[in-house]
């Protein structure tokens, strides 16, 4: 996923690789061209990168060190995570300890806080 969304900015090769496993224990890998994004983004477009949860955090913080000049706004609902990252952050719910891995605690914590993302 990275590489795609850096290859929409020319910060990373265009190819990805994609590996499949038939049946029996034969492993077959193949290249794929990734298109070329149909809107333009220049210097004066106004793009923030969203990370939702523990996941969204990774994902984030390698994005924000390839492409620093735009925004970067981590959701979570681990409070301590949220402290320990260099990102802005946005804390969401009332357990301090997050979802823990629970998409219906991970939900209902974001229905909570609307006003806060609104």
């Amino acid at each position: 996923m990275l590489d795609k969304i850096l290859s929409l900015f020319g910060k990373q090769n265009t190819k990805i690789k994609s590996t499949t496993q038939p049946a029996g224990t034969q492993i077959t890998t193949t290249t794929q061209e990734i298109a070329q994004p149909k809107v333009a983004i220049s210097a004066t477009s106004n793009i923030i990168f969203i990370g939702v949860g523990g996941a969204g955090a990774n994902i984030l913080q390698e994005i924000s060190t390839a492409l620093p000049q735009y925004q970067h706004i981590l959701i979570n609902t681990d409070k301590a995570a949220l402290e320990k990252s260099s990102l802005k952050g946005l804390y969401i719910g009332d357990q301090e300890n997050g979802a823990e891995e629970e998409p219906n605690i991970a939900v209902q914590a974001f229905t909570s806080s609307l006003q806060l993302v609104n």
